[in-house]
């Protein structure tokens, strides 16, 4: 099993891998965002992967794998609807690229964040196994540190 934090629900691996990248390049259908915001958002979540840079569809790198991000949650069957388009993802890792279906900003961040602890380093590139994550929140809300919520005492209630 796939070691992740959190949990993700629902995973199936494929057989295969990537080729090495060491770039992503960014294709958005009817995002949420603005493409610059997308970019900033990808920045920051990858910031401990420094040495991968990302781009837009409309420049071509050598060694990329392509990023696509799509609006919509509706052919994907889930037990907590409500909180599935509101927080959740479909991440589908294919020959060289990857698909991210999400509704909301939120589960656009969930995606990115679970993409990030799938990149496997090899000869200084990366690359990622096929597989098919489907996530959610079993909560509407997460905590936002284990951590702090432990030292204000919610970690002594129960």
């Amino acid at each position: 099993m796939l070691k992740m934090l959190p949990e993700v629900k629902d995973y199936r691996k494929g057989s295969g891998r990537t080729s090495k990248f060491s770039s992503i390049k960014l294709e958005a259908e009817n995002a949420v965002l603005s493409s610059s915001d997308l970019l900033e958002l990808l920045e920051m979540k990858l910031w401990n992967f420094p040495e991968i840079k990302i781009f837009h569809s409309d420049h071509y790198k050598s060694n990329s794998i392509s990023l696509k991000l799509k609006v919509g949650l509706g052919i994907f069957e889930t037990a907590n609807r409500p909180l599935f388009k509101k927080q959740g993802y479909v991440l589908e890792v294919k020959a060289n690229e990857v698909q991210l279906f999400y509704e909301e900003r939120s589960g656009l961040v969930n995606g990115i964040s679970t993409l990030k602890q799938l990149f496997k380093e090899l000869d200084n590139a990366y690359y990622l196994d096929y597989l098919t994550i489907k996530d959610w929140p079993s909560i509407e809300q997460r905590s936002v540190s284990n951590t702090f919520g432990w030292y204000a005492g919610y970690g002594r209630l129960g």
